[in-house]
């Protein structure tokens, strides 16, 4: 077993489904065929780890930028981990074409915390309304107050490129779909 800690759109309970169950997350444009073994995660937490979270690139699920993390940054990252079997994990790998990395980045109940990132910077850039919308509801489902979870977005690199306070607040949470 290994945690999978996902603090971009997988922050998002919802979102995380299509992975492992299968099936496309509203706003995205794609479909994912899902996790071999396509039993639930066996928990989920909320953690904190070292870095940074910052939008680069150019997402094509989504379109605008990508949330990475940065193991550099001096801040904390916010995410969701989801307890996997190494099998699971390996097939969400396969679907996370963008993160060419894979990281430890924490210990959590005595098992390893793996997050996907990027070996190489990409340039920063702002994230879409619907990408930007499904992280903020999943930092929102327990991981940080609404307000807390705006300022925390509004701090990551990339953010300040396209978004203010106030329409960050106003993202609609995309409604629940698997297709």
């Amino acid at each position: 077993m290994i945690w999978y800690l996902g603090y971009g759109s997988n922050l998002s309970r919802a979102r995380f489904a299509c992975y492992v169950e299968g099936g496309t997350p509203p706003g995205a444009r794609r479909s994912y065929a899902g996790c071999r073994d396509r039993t639930p995660p066996r928990a989920t937490v909320a953690l904190r780890v070292p870095g940074r979270l910052t939008f680069a690139g150019e997402s094509t699920v989504w379109g605008g930028g990508m949330a990475f993390l940065d193991p550099d940054g001096s801040s904390q990252v916010h995410g969701r981990a989801y307890l996997l079997t190494e099998g699971q994990l390996a097939d969400v790998a396969a679907e996370e074409t963008r993160y060419d990395a894979q990281s430890v980045v924490a210990e959590h109940e005595g098992l390893p915390v793996v997050a996907f990132t990027r070996s190489e910077p990409l340039e920063t850039a702002a994230p879409s309304a619907a990408y930007l919308g499904t992280i903020l509801h999943g930092l929102a489902d327990g991981v940080l107050a609404h307000g807390a979870a705006v300022e925390y977005l509004l701090a990551a690199p990339g953010v300040d490129l396209l978004w203010d306070r106030a329409t960050i607040a106003a993202l609609e949470h995309p409604a629940a779909h698997r297709g």
